[in-house]
């Protein structure tokens, strides 16, 4: 008997010390956006050259292949108490979209000078991973602008 109790109490004793997960949350078609425990991280593709009064494409995707980008934003206020319409892919107060075309954030700029800059807004993505967890992820990016030639 005393090694059944043994046993269960080593038993318990290693489960409660795994790692606890957060507990994705609903509210009708909505999730709440509490479930950020992956390091996903936004990277920045940019092009070779990025030359004053041309046009230019940045793109932006996910460092991991498990989270498809779904929706992205610039101008918005999001943490762990925000919620995803899981149908439309919206966020309540979120009106600035940027492109999104095959998981990858597009954002076409025409600089008018050159020399170093940094994106001015925060760039919200928000992914869905192969779990159906949404997930946010936020970042900018820095480009170097140079003198037509």
């Amino acid at each position: 008997m005393n090694k059944i109790l043994h046993l269960l109490l080593v038993v318990w004793l290693v489960s409660s010390c795994q790692e606890k997960q957060a507990v994705v949350e609903y509210l009708g078609t909505k999730q709440k956006l509490n479930v950020n425990d992956k390091d996903v991280k936004l990277i920045t593709h940019l092009p070779d050259s990025i030359i004053v009064g041309r046009q230019t494409l940045f793109k932006l995707t996910t460092s991991s292949k498990e989270h498809k980008l779904v929706q992205a934003y610039f101008d918005c206020q999001v943490d762990t108490s925000s919620y995803i319409d899981t149908i439309s892919y919206r966020i309540a107060d979120c009106n600035k979209r940027l492109a999104l075309i095959n998981d990858t954030i597009v954002v076409a700029l025409k600089p008018q000078k050159s020399g170093d800059f940094v994106f001015p807004e925060t760039i919200v993505a928000i992914s869905r991973g192969k779990d159906g967890v949404f997930r946010y992820h936020t970042g900018t990016f820095k480009y170097k602008v140079a003198e037509k030639q």
